[in-house]
């Protein structure tokens, strides 16, 4: 639903959405963890049956299992390592009071909570989401991606397709956007998810990330969900070499 709508009200088409798709691909490539590494073009995405119109199959993600520990400590403990470390400069939290579809209509391209959530996160870490370098964001499917990338402020509201067309938030692009390959094609395992994201930021602001590196990547925004959205939890990451 919030596809067709996404369409109907900013002309986009299904051929921009699924270049997220096809994006998450291309940067999976690069990711021994991913799930699926194969390559795939605009015209194999579209051949795909439909699993939810106007989504096929490899626009939603998949079922997954996977694993992933991360150690907290502080500061002075982790500068005593002397080595690259990183640090969490700001965290947003904002919940509708909904669990799935709100009961109240509203704006259902518009993800508040995730606008709420980030910026409080980038209030808390004194940014701008200029200041980021990259974006590692929980999104199931393509247009969530698309939604969310435009509520925290990766893109302009409307043209988060276009943008994914454009090249925009692929590796080399002005805003990177999911270099793990995401949920799509990194995978999806439940639970697990959020912490995958982070593992992935953290390897990205310590500059181990291999050929997926993003450039002198420094700050870097993660997203989780409940819902559709309907609640989001935000957190600004800093690198620190």
């Amino acid at each position: 639903m919030d596809a067709t709508r996404y369409m109907h009200d900013t002309g986009a088409t299904r051929g921009e959405l699924a270049m997220v798709a096809v994006k998450n691909r291309r940067h999976a490539a690069l990711n021994p963890l991913a799930q699926f590494r194969e390559p795939l073009t605009l015209a194999e995405m579209l051949a795909q049956r439909m699993v939810v119109e106007p989504l096929g199959l490899y626009e939603v993600s998949p079922r997954s299992d996977g694993a992933a520990a991360i150690l907290l400590a502080r500061e002075k403990i982790a500068r005593a390592l002397g080595r690259p470390y990183v640090l969490v400069r700001g965290r947003g939290f904002y919940h509708e009071g909904a669990r799935q579809i709100a009961e109240v209509p509203n704006d259902m391209t518009a993800y508040q909570a995730a606008e709420r959530a980030a910026a409080c996160a980038y209030a808390e870490a004194g940014i701008t989401v200029s200041d980021l370098d990259f974006a590692e964001v929980y999104a199931p499917c393509t247009i969530v991606e698309v939604l969310v990338g435009e509520a925290i402020g990766l893109t302009k509201r409307g043209q988060g397709a276009q943008a994914a067309a454009a090249g925009e938030t692929t590796l080399g692009g002005r805003m990177p956007i999911c270099p793990s390959g995401g949920l799509l094609s990194r995978g999806h395992p439940p639970y697990v998810t959020p912490l995958y994201s982070m593992v992935e930021v953290v390897q990205q602001l310590r500059g181990q990330a291999g050929e997926r590196q993003v450039p002198g990547a420094r700050l870097a925004v993660v997203t989780c969900e409940l819902g559709n959205y309907n609640a989001a939890l935000v957190h600004v990451l800093e690198g620190v070499v």
